[in-house]
């Protein structure tokens, strides 16, 4: 079996879409939770300046 073919017939498993649901999930919270420590770190990185001062 040569790999498009494979490919192709991996494309229409019937767990494809749930696969690719999943995957664009986890990737959607793990832009939530790199947002959030980014807020986080600049608001400790403010807090550092104006205390320092």
């Amino acid at each position: 079996m040569s790999l498009i073919s494979r490919h192709a017939e991996r494309l229409a498993s019937p767990f494809s879409e749930v696969r690719q649901g999943a995957r664009d999930e986890l990737l959607m919270v793990l832009a939530g939770a790199t947002g959030v420590v980014s807020v986080l770190g600049a608001i400790a990185w403010v807090l550092v300046v104006a205390l320092g001062s």
